[in-house]
């Protein structure tokens, strides 16, 4: 598409053999995936990714840092798409990725906490920092109808906005009205997430853990 092209990393081993190769093919590619992905530190090799990157997803990345993410960021200027599912990254993170990245038109930030975790931190920092936002999707997040005030208010561009599975915001009165009124393309808390393109088990996994 467009001469765009991708590479998609599963379970690489942080070793530096993986993370050489892996910052040679970087450097040469539009778009990145990378999945089940460990990072030793964030001085690694793999942090030193073209400047040129456009689109990042990053899925169960279990032990990649706040400030591992955070150096990566601050190398990627022209990044215009996010995805970080399943990965332990706090607002800190998600501040920095803001200020760093200003062509940021589409993040998606999910299931980053267990079910019944409340905290309007994530939210607030996106509204925060990305203002020319035009596509937020964060099924799964703790923020509350104080925190979607702030990305509304925060963020003027917005037309899509995926709720899915927030189940500590309330869609009612003018909260709602707004939503409506703004979105090209609303998901609310309780539709269902059918669509979500990883597996069944990652959403039983992440919101429904074992006691």
């Amino acid at each position: 598409m467009n001469g765009t092209r991708t590479m998609s990393t599963r379970r690489c081993a942080s070793s530096p053999s993986v993370t050489a190769a892996a910052t040679c093919l970087i450097s040469i590619l539009n778009i990145l995936v990378l999945m089940n992905f460990c990072f030793i530190s964030p001085s690694d090799d793999a942090f030193h990714w073209s400047n040129h990157l456009k689109r990042l997803r990053l899925f169960s990345c279990y032990e990649i840092s706040d400030e591992g993410l955070s150096e990566a960021a601050s190398k990627l200027p022209f990044l215009e798409e996010l995805e970080i599912s399943i990965c332990p990254i706090s607002k800190h993170a998600v501040e920095t990725i803001g200020r760093s990245c200003p062509l940021l038109r589409s993040f998606k930030f999910n299931l980053q906490r267990c079910k019944g975790y409340v905290c309007d931190d994530e939210a607030v920092a996106i509204a925060q920092t990305m203002p020319e936002l035009r596509h937020l999707q964060l099924l799964g997040n703790g923020l509350t109808n104080e925190g979607l005030q702030a990305i509304l208010d925060g963020c003027h561009h917005l037309e899509y906005l995926d709720l899915r599975q927030c189940f500590s915001v309330r869609l009612v009165g003018n909260l709602e009205r707004r939503c409506v009124e703004r979105m090209k393309n609303l998901r609310h808390p309780c539709d269902p997430p059918h669509d979500y393109e990883f597996s069944a088990e990652d959403l039983d996994f992440w919101f429904y853990p074992s006691d």
